[in-house]
């Protein structure tokens, strides 16, 4: 029986490559490679800093209270002359720090400043003043952050407002408010035993 079909293969398909899904082509599977290597990369990245994030939290000395110093300082009965303000300025040049020192207009006879430096700078500043300035009041800053900053440590005008909200060197007009508020509660407390009496 002579076949009519010369092809002795069955098959229609005439495609001799048995996977119905053929590779792709060169360029396809390098971008595909070069795309899952980023991927894997940033993944890697992620995790990497996640646990430095981790570690880095539980570490001592890296807060700004382990690493920075920041005070304030007030200074009664200053000696006259502008000496004292420059061997100030001085120190805390050499010691790296900023901040300002003033003789303000409100209280010509006194020296008030800030000061920040580096956390160990900070504690010989503060030694240096209480050993070259007798009677000098200290209040570091639980925070290190300084009302005023500078880039350098500067010597600023009598005229410039520099008072603050807790003594020493209380602004006036906050002063003024407590004494209103302790002369209100003495009232308030003698209304009370009237009354009561």
């Amino acid at each position: 029986n002579p076949n009519p079909n010369p092809n002795p293969n069955p098959n229609p398909n005439p495609n001799p490559n048995p996977n119905p899904n053929p590779s792709p082509p060169p360029l396809r599977r390098a971008r595909a490679r070069g795309r899952a290597a980023r991927m894997k990369l940033a993944f890697t990245w992620a995790l990497l800093f996640a646990d430095v994030g981790c570690v880095c939290g539980a570490l001592e000395g890296w807060s700004m209270q382990d690493r920075f110093l920041g005070f304030r300082f007030f200074l009664e009965d200053a000696a006259e002359g502008e000496d004292l303000m420059a061997s100030i300025r001085a120190f805390a040049d050499k010691e790296f720090c900023f901040g300002w020192v003033q003789r303000p207009d409100a209280s010509p006879k006194s020296l008030v400043g800030e000061a920040r430096c580096g956390k160990p700078r900070g504690e010989a500043f503060m030694q240096w003043m209480r050993t070259n300035l007798p009677g000098v009041e200290l209040y570091v800053y639980p925070d290190t952050k300084i009302r005023l900053h500078f880039s350098s440590f500067k010597l600023l005008s009598p005229r410039r407002e520099t008072c603050f909200e807790a003594p020493p060197f209380q602004c006036q007009d906050i002063q003024d408010i407590g004494m209103d508020l302790d002369a209100m509660v003495k009232n308030f407390d003698d209304v009370k035993r009237a009354l009561r009496g």
